[in-house]
C-alpha cells in the first residue's frame, strides 16, 4: 500500500514479543527512512530518525502499541500511548509502510490500523496525549 506525503495519518499495531529483539516500524522510502521507530526491548533503547534515548519499558510476553503519525513536515511516535519523540520531517514522495525484527523471534502482531487524520494537528508533546482521544 502506497501513501502519500500529504495525507495525515496515524498508524497503530499491538505487538506481543516472546523473545528480546529490535522491532524496527514506520514509513519506509525515500526522504522518510529515518522516520523509522527502533525500539530494543531488552535494554530499553529507542531512535526515531536523529534523536536516541533509553527508558521504554517493552516487557516480553505483554502486548504493547506502537503508534506513529505522520503530517506533512511532522512525525511523532508513542508505545502504549506514551510519547517517545517527535522529529520534523518533510516527506515529498510516496512511502510505504515497514516492520522488521533484528533476528528471528516468536511474537504476535495484531490490531494495525491506519487512521486518516482530516486537519493537520497540532502536535506537541503537552498535546498529543488529548490528539489521540
Amino acid at each position: 500500500m502506497e501513501f502519500f506525503s500529504r495525507m495525515n495519518l496515524q498508524v497503530s499495531i499491538d505487538i506481543l514479543l516472546e523473545d528480546h529483539a529490535k522491532v524496527w516500524f514506520g514509513p519506509y522510502g525515500d526522504g522518510v527512512d529515518e522516520a523509522m521507530i527502533i525500539v530494543d526491548s531488552k535494554s530499553g533503547m529507542w531512535e526515531f530518525g536523529p534523536q536516541k534515548g533509553d527508558g521504554v519499558d517493552f516487557a516480553l510476553h505483554t502486548w504493547h502499541t506502537l503508534s506513529f503519525i505522520m503530517c506533512e513536515d511532522k512525525q511523532v511516535v508513542s508505545l502504549d500511548g506514551k510519547l517517545i519523540s517527535s522529529i520534523n520531517l518533510h516527506a515529498s514522495k510516496p512511502w510505504y509502510l515497514k516492520f522488521k525484527m533484528s533476528k528471528y523471534v516468536y511474537m504476535a502482531f495484531n490490531n494495525l490500523r491506519l487512521d486518516h487524520i482530516p486537519d493537520k494537528p497540532t502536535l506537541s508533546y503537552h498535546s498529543y496525549a488529548e490528539f489521540l482521544k
